[in-house]
């Protein structure tokens, strides 16, 4: 889990810095019950439409919760203009009471050409919200928001 985000986050900066690095490709698995990263069966998903720049309006991504009976694992794979781009994204998963006490979060910012993530946080007893950002590969901010509604409580 951590080091696929060590090696995405190395190969991110050799990117931006300009540096020749040789370090293994990490490619997205297939989206199933335990895609992605995260074990467990997929318990919700949502699709996210881009609400601003020249993809406004256009489906940008989907985002995949899955639940192991005692975590909750999610992913934000990226669909439509821009799949296979390397774009900024900052995914933020939050664990948190019904009056919206944080107790737990994860996150994965950085550039990404097929998803973000898996972000892990404990479950039991506890909701789940997420927060999404992506910019598009004009640099502009293409989505701000997420799924603020509480769901997944376990």
């Amino acid at each position: 889990m951590r080091t696929h985000r060590l090696a995405r986050l190395l190969t991110s900066a050799a990117v931006v810095l300009g540096v020749g690095v040789v370090a293994p490709v990490v490619t997205a698995p297939a989206a199933s019950a335990g895609g992605y990263g995260c074990t467990g069966g997929l318990v919700d998903s949502y699709g996210i439409n881009a609400d601003h720049g020249v993809h406004a309006g256009k489906k940008i991504a989907d985002v995949y919760t899955y639940w192991d009976g005692s975590q909750n694992c999610q992913v934000v794979v990226k669909r439509g203009p821009l799949a296979g781009i390397s774009t900024r994204m900052s995914f933020t998963t939050y664990a948190m009471t019904t009056s919206r006490t944080i107790k737990d979060w994860d996150e994965d910012p950085g550039y990404f050409s097929s998803y973000a993530g898996p972000n892990w946080v404990n479950g039991a007893g506890l909701c789940v919200a997420e927060e999404v950002n992506m910019w598009d590969q004009y640099g502009t901010l293409a989505f701000q928001g997420g799924s603020y509604r509480l769901h997944n409580c376990g």
